[in-house]
């Protein structure tokens, strides 16, 4: 990578973090300890001279346009993920809207949606269309520059957790989007970058996360990409950005 994912700017690696041996990928779980430490990898991280975006130099994991997760959903998730949905609910005239739920997985959190008052359905890469175990349609599709999700146009849409991953975060925003009707409204998560620092956690810094995203960050990708940010909230006892 050596241009910023957010202005293009030129990145300058020399300056920046490195650290090393870090697991190819979260989901790369290896048979032994040593096949683990054969496959491990170093992590560089710099911060862009122009905008300011904290970024990794590496290329994607394999699998990078699939929300692969082990997560479910725990009381106190639930609720959170509830009131997200019932925020930007309120936002609608009315309920009932198709909302699509970029990243899905195996598509646990489109009940939380639905409860809100939304028509939600999934998007994942890697599969045919599907019908997630609990009703709900799972689209085969990942946005990416220049298409627009399976099913468009939605009235909302979500991501959770999975734009910084993404090697082409604005590429990944305009395609949503554009997959908007008039009036179309969203909400983004993605790791607090503020809240890591802080906390000193170099663990945070893993392979799988390309675009680390203070609120000041989030607020220019999205905009460069289309949408007019509304409200920036930190959430989840600070860890996380929505």
């Amino acid at each position: 990578m050596t241009a910023c994912r957010l202005c293009g700017a030129p990145l300058d690696a020399s300056g920046g973090l490195t650290v090393a041996p870090v697991p190819s990928g979260a989901q790369h779980f290896a048979a032994t300890a040593a096949v683990a430490r054969a496959r491990a990898i170093t992590l560089t991280v710099v911060a862009c001279a122009g905008c300011g975006l904290v970024q990794s130099t590496i290329p994607p994991v394999d699998g990078y346009r699939r929300a692969i997760t082990a997560a479910g959903v725990s009381a106190p998730m639930r609720a959170h993920r509830l009131d997200q949905a019932r925020r930007l609910s309120a936002r609608l005239p009315g309920s009932g809207t198709r909302l699509a739920l970029v990243g899905c997985g195996n598509g646990y959190e489109l009940p939380i949606l639905a409860e809100a008052g939304f028509q939600p359905e999934g998007i994942e890469h890697g599969g045919r269309t599907a019908v997630a175990p609990n009703g709900f349609p799972i689209h085969d599709g990942y946005p990416e520059r220049g298409v627009t999700l399976p099913g468009a146009p939605y009235g909302a849409f979500a991501c959770f957790n999975f734009l910084e991953h993404a090697p082409d975060p604005r590429g990944f925003l305009s395609s949503i989007a554009a997959s908007l009707g008039a009036g179309g409204v969203g909400i983004v998560e993605v790791p607090n970058y503020a809240a890591q620092r802080a906390a000193g956690r170099v663990a945070d810094y893993v392979a799988d996360h390309l675009s680390y995203f203070t609120s000041d960050a989030l607020r220019a990708m999205l905009t460069v990409s289309g949408f007019a940010v509304d409200a920036l909230d930190v959430v989840r006892d600070g860890d996380r950005k929505s």
